[in-house]
This record gives C-alpha cells, structure tokens and sequence, in this order.
C-alpha cells in the first residue's frame, strides 16, 4: 500500500499562507534552521518564492553566526531588510537560514521559526552543535517543525504534548 506524502509545493504554499497570515504587515524576518545546511537553504529559498509567489515581496539571507551569537551583531546584519534598503515595499518578509539560530540571544528576532529534521542522517556534529543542541534543543524553541528526509515530501510534526 502506498504511503501518502504531501508534494513539496503544497507545503511551501501553507507555510506561506500561514506567515502570511498572522505576520503580512511590516518586516518580519523568518528562521530556517536544521541538520543539513544544504538542506535549510533550500527550503529556505523554497519559502521565499512561494511568498512572492502569493504577490507578497520577500527576501533571502544565509547568515553566518557563531555557536556563542552577539545579538548586536545580527541586529546589523538584518537592519538593511529592516530599513528596507535590501527589499524594497513596506511589507516584506525576510527568510533566513543558518545555524545556531534557535541560541537564546537571537529568539526575539524571529518572527516564525522552522526546525528541519532529517530522520534518515545526521551528519558528524562539531562540539559547539553538540552542545548547542542539548542546552538549546533547537526543535523546542522553533515555531514550527519539518521533516525534510525526504526534501521533495517534507511534512509538517506535531509535537505539543496533547
């Protein structure tokens, strides 16, 4: 019996309704985050154009952060989208990926964040992600979580505790 997976495009497509809905006004700036690096942009730019795809401007940005963040130091790397020199119209979303994102000094800036699990592989972890991910344990903090082990049918977890 075949398993049903939903096709990518519908994903992006309720993800982006769902940003859109609760954070269409202003510049809200949206964190991707997971295992694969390669994996986060991807969906990342995914989310990005299913956004404009839905007449909505929006932006895409890797960010560099350390395992230890300086808030000041990301707070400058957003305030061209927040000036709105890098994307232009008064409301636009900004995606971003990258790691260490979920780090206590960095959640006030997200306005939505997704954490992408992979159940097929996660790959050698350097200290500081070892660390960050049991003091952080970043699927906690994100907004929202995905399966990506299969990038093309990424799902949607719930996992409140009801």
């Amino acid at each position: 019996m075949a398993r049903w997976a939903p096709q990518k495009q519908d994903v992006m497509d309720q993800l982006a309704e769902e940003i859109l809905h609760n954070y269409g006004h202003g510049r809200p700036v949206v964190a991707i985050e997971g295992f694969d690096p390669q994996v986060s942009a991807a969906f990342a730019d995914d989310l990005a154009a299913a956004i404009t795809a839905k007449g909505h401007a929006a932006g895409r940005e890797t960010l560099s952060i350390d395992a230890e963040p300086d808030a000041g130091t990301v707070r400058d790397q957003l305030a061209p989208f927040k000036a709105g020199e890098s994307v232009e119209g008064a409301d636009a979303v900004l995606v971003v990926d990258g790691s260490f994102l979920q780090n206590q000094a960095l959640r006030g800036m997200w306005s939505y964040s997704a954490w992408l699990e992979n159940e097929a592989t996660r790959p050698d972890e350097s200290a500081d992600e070892a660390r960050y991910r049991a003091s952080v344990d970043p699927s906690r903090q994100a907004t929202a979580i995905y399966s990506v082990t299969d990038p093309e049918h990424p799902r949607r977890i719930f996992a409140d505790s009801c």
